[in-house]
């Protein structure tokens, strides 16, 4: 079995659930923000704060409704080092954190389209945690969302007894460009 430990997921055991309508994420900085690029770039739901939430040790961008997508170059070069998507989005635009600092990144179960390139050029990118059991369908340019990253990058999916999972990722298309880099978590 093809089976690896992560290092500890960017998920909060113990925090309440994270809403439809927030974004989580770290930056290194308990006092600067991290300001989006496209600030209008996340469909119908509009920013109404970014805030620190001091017991829980992260940054918090809240939006007046659920958010369903992040649209192409919204994180372009940000800061951000780790960041979980809200449940319920449905797509990640293109180039959406083209040259971000992202580290790691949790990818949920609702996420159905990633667009090209939507990770490229991120440099420290290490660890991917895709949740979605069905492989996201991979934009035009699909064979290069993790170009330019770390070396070391890990994408881990769900575990499944008969590894179906993992299978599917490895051979879907554009996603089988990664399939050295593709692990179940325990």
């Amino acid at each position: 079995r093809n089976h690896i430990q992560p290092m500890k997921a960017f998920v909060y055991e113990g925090v309440r659930p994270q809403p439809n309508t927030e974004i989580w994420y770290t930056n290194g900085s308990t006092t600067t923000a991290t300001t989006a690029y496209h600030t209008d770039g996340f469909g119908d739901a509009t920013i109404v704060s970014n805030t620190y939430d001091e017991d829980d040790e992260h940054w918090i961008i809240a939006f007046d409704r659920e958010v369903t997508t992040i649209d192409m170059w919204t994180f372009y070069g940000c800061n951000m080092t780790s960041v979980t998507l809200p449940c319920g989005i449905i797509s990640v635009g293109t180039r959406a954190f083209y040259s971000s600092a992202i580290t790691t990144v949790l990818i949920p179960e609702s996420v159905t389209d990633i667009g090209s390139e939507a990770f490229s050029y991120c440099g420290n990118l290490k660890h991917v945690y895709c949740k979605p059991i069905t492989p996201p369908t991979l934009g035009n340019v699909g064979s290069q969302m993790f170009y330019r990253n770390d070396p070391e990058l890990k994408i881990y999916v769900q575990a499944s007894d008969d590894d179906s999972i993992l299978n599917a990722y490895k051979g879907a298309w554009s996603w089988r460009n990664y399939k050295n880099y593709i692990f179940e978590e325990e």
